[in-house]
């Protein structure tokens, strides 16, 4: 193994699938016996990509990262990939979006491409529907009952006096013109919009439904106008999806894109983030955002060293099981157990 830009977990629990850099093949390999599997030839991709597996399990996105984002308040379009498995052959390809999401029924892509969402044919790989939206920011997430769109966009002046925590605070609305954003939800057959969340957020580079189907995760960092650490600096803040309404829990990260994921049963909520050194997985509890406990990333990186294992900084995780955690820093696979 290289170093690795991602895992996923397959349906069965007991296969991960790991990304690599450098056009390196992906991998799956087997928690149980502990080897590899199966290698999966790929090309592209230098600091390697971040992997999504759908439902099935059927296929997996590949999505591009950096090293480094020289545009700290603007989220990038970049290449995506599906790939058929286990045939390991790309079946679509979409230059330049912003988001990307499979529907719970594997039928669809849903893309955010500029003003535009747009639904591609997982099985024909062509383009079915495309909706404009000329407020669109850069996120988009699939409820897990398929039902509905989730979309981050600006806000309006008419929405913003429609929520409690700015309408009376003409300076504040002012400032959200500028520099934050909204989530609204839209029927997935239809697109038409059904509510907007009752909350200004900063802005919005991630949306991620629970486990449970209950919540939304909002990964948003603010503004360097704002705060000039923003780049470091983001929050994952929760939504309940059936009312529209913000929660109270919320969780911080102190890299930039951070892996953040809830374990099976939505129990509790996992982010990677660091302290003023090392990389480290905060573990919450996730109805409330109670600190659980915190893994040292790099604790048995002594060992690593001495054995010619490597790291470029990013740490990536799933939930092996309700209360057990698989992550990979580099080319080394760590396993903890919450007690």
């Amino acid at each position: 193994m290289y170093i690795c830009s991602g895992i996923d977990l397959f349906p069965d629990g007991k296969t991960v699938l790991l990304g690599e850099t450098q056009a390196h093949p992906l991998y799956l390999y087997d928690l149980e016996s502990r080897r590899i599997t199966r290698e999966i030839e790929m090309n592209g991709y230098y600091a390697g990509p971040k992997v999504t597996l759908s439902s099935s399990g059927r296929y997996v996105l590949m999505q591009q990262q950096f090293y480094m984002d020289m545009s700290p308040n603007r989220d990038r379009q970049v290449l995506y990939e599906v790939m058929a498995l286990p045939a390991g052959t790309v079946c679509l390809k979409i230059e330049n979006a912003h988001s990307a999401a499979f529907s719970p029924d594997e039928k669809y892509l849903l893309t955010l491409e500029g003003a535009d969402v747009c639904w591609y044919s997982l099985d024909s790989g062509r383009q079915e529907k495309k909706e404009k939206l000329p407020y669109a920011t850069s996120s988009i997430a699939v409820t897990r009952d398929g039902s509905e769109i989730a979309v981050s966009h600006e806000p309006s002046e008419e929405e913003l006096e429609q929520i409690a925590s700015v309408r009376n605070d003409k300076k504040a609305i002012k400032s959200a013109m500028k520099y934050r954003e909204l989530i609204s939800f839209f029927t997935f057959d239809t697109f038409r919009k059904t509510r907007t969340v009752d909350e200004v957020y900063d802005i919005i580079f991630h949306l991620q439904p629970a486990m449970d189907g209950r919540t939304l995760f909002v990964y948003a960092r603010p503004h360097t106008k704002l705060k000039e650490q923003g780049l470091n600096e983001g929050y994952i803040n929760t939504v309940d999806i059936k009312s529209g309404e913000a929660l109270r829990a919320s969780f911080m990260s102190r890299i930039p894109d951070p892996d953040f994921k809830d374990s099976p049963d939505s129990k509790y909520f996992g982010i990677v983030s660091r302290d003023s050194k090392s990389p480290q997985l905060h573990v919450y509890e996730t109805a409330t955002g109670a600190m659980v406990t915190i893994f040292d990333i790099t604790h048995s990186m002594g060992v690593s060293i001495a054995n010619h294992e490597t790291g470029d900084g990013r740490a990536y995780f799933v939930w092996s099981g309700n209360d057990e955690i698989t992550l990979v820093y580099g080319n080394h696979l760590q396993k903890w157990r919450i007690e």
